[in-house]
């Protein structure tokens, strides 16, 4: 036996209908959350959320010159990555990749420096493997070693 407060118990008889639709019941997310988190922190974090994730005018880089820096860690996409999977993190590393990629073609940037990091390669491989099929009007190359050691990529939009 465990202890549960009464309004969290469901009461369910024998009859048939009432545990189909029981079972049936599928929380939105949304519900969830509201049911856990007080309004106000619920709408900091979806403001928070939204802000880090989907807003295109979010400054994520820093113009330097004629330069456009983008850093691809997920420390600098989101303030907390618990929870997301290699397969998420490596997702939203290279949306975020391709928001700034419109963005610098949008504000005739012409070089782009990816701070992708070292690590196993995968983001690198990845980034340079859409640069060249998606991307025609850009060549790119390993960046400075002096300024980003080996974890960044420069590309040259034309």
């Amino acid at each position: 036996e465990y202890p549960y407060p009464i309004s969290e118990v469901i009461l369910i008889d024998q009859n048939q209908e009432e545990h189909t639709k029981y079972e049936s019941k599928q929380p939105k997310f949304h519900e969830v959350l509201a049911r856990n988190v007080d309004d106000e922190k619920l709408k900091t974090a979806e403001k928070d959320f939204e802000s880090r994730t989907y807003d295109e005018k979010k400054k994520a880089h820093r113009n330097r010159g004629e330069v456009m820096e983008v850093d691809l860690h997920m420390h600098e996409i989101l303030d907390d990555d618990r929870g997301l999977s290699p397969a998420d993190m490596l997702e939203v590393q290279l949306k975020h990749f391709e928001r700034m990629m419109k963005r610098a073609e949008e504000g005739r940037v012409n070089r782009l420096v990816l701070i992708h990091g070292v690590g196993q390669g995968v983001l690198r491989n990845e980034i340079r493997k859409a640069l060249s099929e998606y991307y025609p009007n850009c060549t790119f190359h390993d960046a400075s070693y002096q300024e980003y050691g080996y974890g960044a990529t420069e590309v040259i939009i034309r």
